[in-house]
């Protein structure tokens, strides 16, 4: 698995915008989760594949900035500090 977009751990976004990734060579039975820090759940990704890329949005429902944390198989798999765009 790689991750073609985004490649920084650091995200500017703004409260309510949809946070867009690609990954490669993700199998399709492989379930992905996120949650931001202080979630009490975590939620599944849906994601569209294209040839062996595969590419989902990740909403931002805050109005302050967070971590981001991607889980696959009941382990982070990636870690994003989301920041709001002032």
């Amino acid at each position: 698995m790689t991750l073609s977009a985004p490649l920084k751990g650091k995200l500017i976004t703004k409260p309510n915008e949809k946070i867009q990734f690609r990954l490669e060579n993700v199998p399709k039975d492989l379930r992905l989760f996120y949650a931001y820090n202080g979630d009490k759940f975590s939620q599944e990704i849906n994601r569209v594949y294209q040839g062996k890329t595969c590419s989902f949005e990740i909403p931002f429902p805050r109005e302050t900035n967070s971590v981001l944390y991607i889980v696959a198989s009941q382990n982070v798999i990636l870690t994003f500090r989301a920041n709001v765009k002032q």
